[in-house]
């Protein structure tokens, strides 16, 4: 590596020369990625493609209007399952099992992804 001499203020007689190393400073991106082209880079156009395919299906696919719940009542799980409708759920349980609440299991899901955690935990 060299050294770069700089003067400050030449015309001075008291001048000062200070000393910058020679550093490479690598040439900077004039654009930068879109999430677009970087997915296009990382997996390939088939991937790529399939992998919006697969967004796509899921933005108009089934609607995710399904809840998952337990139903606790004194600190103790009562029942737990799937509703559209937790405070019409709340209500039905609390006619049943009074003093207890609805508490929500995880986000909106769709029907059949509620149905198969339902199955899953045995409520």
């Amino acid at each position: 590596m060299g050294i770069i001499t700089i003067p400050i203020m030449p015309s001075l007689p008291q001048a000062r020369l200070i000393y910058v190393p020679d550093i490479f400073i690598p040439p900077q991106p004039t654009v930068s990625l879109t999430v677009a082209d970087a997915l296009l880079k990382a997996v390939g156009v088939g991937a790529a493609v399939w992998l919006a395919g697969k967004g796509l299906k899921a933005i108009f696919s089934d609607p995710r209007d399904c809840y998952k719940y337990h139903y606790v009542q004194g600190g103790r799980l009562r029942h737990g399952g799937i509703t559209n409708s937790l405070f019409r759920r709340e209500q039905e349980h609390r006619a049943r099992w009074s003093g207890g609440t609805v508490q929500q299991v995880g986000r909106r899901v769709t029907r059949a992804s509620a149905l198969a955690w339902e199955r899953k935990c045995g409520f």
